[in-house]
């Protein structure tokens, strides 16, 4: 019983938090694009994310995963093995993003990074 009291202060101390964070962040002014690119700090991140997601979408995993089936049929791959060969190639990417994700969360997005 006095755990489940805690437990709900705690969540109230949360709540609070969190409320107080929105409503500083009404009152904090907004910037805009041409503002954070000659900022230097600003200038760094937002170039450094603009150039991950421009990398990542050029990559085009995402476009050999919506046309895998069309793929493994001209590489040979037989009419009722298509969809196992797709699914084959989903989980492979489901797993390289679960593993990255742990990396990530072990090592550091900064140590990555740098």
């Amino acid at each position: 019983r006095r755990f489940e009291g805690l437990l709900i202060l705690k969540l109230e101390m949360q709540l609070k938090d969190l409320a107080d964070a929105a409503a500083e962040a009404r009152v904090t002014s907004r910037i805009h694009l041409y503002q954070a690119i000659c900022d230097p700090f600003l200038r760094c991140a937002l170039l450094l994310g603009f150039a991950l997601a421009s990398l990542q979408q050029l990559c085009g995993v995402y476009a050999l995963l919506s046309y895998s089936n069309s793929l493994f049929r001209e590489a040979g791959v037989e009419p009722d093995r298509l969809m196992w060969a797709s699914t084959a190639m989903a989980s492979a990417n489901l797993l390289s993003a679960v593993l990255s994700s742990k990396v990530v969360d072990r090592w550091g997005r900064r140590t990555l990074l740098l």
